[in-house]
C-alpha cells in the first residue's frame, strides 16, 4: 500500500513540475515577444495554466500552484527583471488564474468543454473574472513599478489578459484527447480534409494583412474564421482564431495595422 501511495505521490509531483515547466516556457515566449520599446505582444502563460487546470481540476494541488508561481517569478528573473517586479507581476498572474479557476468550478463539466451556446456565456464570464483580478494587482504594480495610476494599470492588465484568455483557453479546453481509445480515425481524417479551405483562406488573409495594412485589415481574417466555424469543429476554429489573433497582435505592434487615421 505504501509503495502504491509513494508511486502516486511521485506521479502527482512530476505532473506539477511539468505544468510549472509549461508555464515557465510560456512566460519566456511572452517575454521574447516584446518588440523594441513595447510590452509583451502576447502573454500565453496565464491562459495556458488556466486552461490546463480547468481541463484537469485534480491537477490544481498545492504543489502545482507553487510550481506555477515559481515559474512566473523565475522567468522574470532570468530575463533581467528585478526581484520587486518579479514578485508584483508573478502575484498578478497567479491571482488571476486562481480566480478564473474557481470561477470555472461553478460551470459543469459539459460546459467547460464548450459544447453549447450556453457554454460561451459561462466561458466569457469566468475569463472576465480572471482578467479583472489580474488587473486589480496589475493596477497596484503599475503604481509601484512604473509610477502610473491604478485605473490605467487595471485597464492595461485586464484588456491584455482578456485577449489572451479568449485566445488560448478555448484551444486548451477543446484540444483532442491523446488517448488512443478516444480517437476516431475517420472523424480525424474528415476534419483534416474540411480544414484545408479555411486554412488556405486564413493564410491568404494574413498575407493581405501584412501587404495592405491599415486599421481595416484587422477584419481580413473574418471570412476564414467563419468558414472554419461552418465546416470544422470548435478546436479547429479556436486554433485558427489563435493564429489570427497572434498575427494581428504582432502586425499591430510593429506598425502594419494602424488603429488611427492619419490626417
Amino acid at each position: 500500500m505504501d509503495a502504491v501511495e509513494n508511486s502516486t505521490s511521485a506521479a502527482a509531483l512530476r505532473h506539477s513540475l511539468l505544468i510549472g515547466l509549461c508555464v515557465f516556457v510560456a512566460c519566456l515566449i511572452g517575454t521574447f515577444s516584446r518588440l523594441p520599446g513595447t510590452l509583451a505582444v502576447f502573454w500565453p502563460a496565464n491562459a495556458l495554466l488556466l486552461g490546463l487546470l480547468v481541463r484537469s481540476p485534480r491537477s490544481a494541488t498545492v504543489p502545482t500552484w507553487f510550481c506555477a508561481a515559481t515559474a512566473y517569478i523565475s522567468a522574470d528573473l532570468v530575463t533581467g527583471g528585478s526581484v520587486e517586479s518579479a514578485l508584483w507581476l508573478g502575484a498578478s498572474n497567479i491571482i488571476g488564474v486562481v480566480g478564473g479557476f474557481y470561477a470555472f468550478r461553478w460551470v459543469c463539466a459539459e460546459d467547460r468543454r464548450l459544447s453549447s451556446i450556453r457554454s460561451v456565456g459561462y466561458f466569457v464570464s469566468a475569463t472576465m473574472v480572471a482578467a479583472a483580478l489580474t488587473g486589480c494587482v496589475g493596477g497596484a504594480a503599475n503604481v509601484a513599478l512604473f509610477g502610473g495610476t491604478w485605473p490605467d494599470g487595471w485597464i492595461l492588465w485586464f484588456s491584455g489578459n482578456l485577449v489572451n484568455y479568449m485566445t488560448i483557453v478555448p484551444l486548451v479546453l477543446t484540444f483532442p484527447s491523446l488517448r488512443p481509445e478516444d480517437r476516431d480515425p475517420e472523424a480525424v481524417s474528415r476534419i483534416l480534409r474540411l480544414s484545408v479551405i479555411p486554412a488556405a483562406l486564413l493564410a491568404l488573409c494574413i498575407l493581405l494583412q501584412w501587404v495592405i495594412g491599415g486599421a481595416g485589415a484587422i477584419a481580413f481574417a473574418m471570412p476564414a474564421l467563419v468558414t472554419a466555424a461552418l465546416l470544422t469543429n470548435v478546436f479547429v476554429t479556436s486554433l485558427m482564431t489563435a493564429i489570427s489573433t497572434v498575427c494581428t497582435l504582432v502586425l499591430t505592434a510593429d506598425g502594419h495595422l494602424g488603429t488611427a487615421v492619419e490626417g
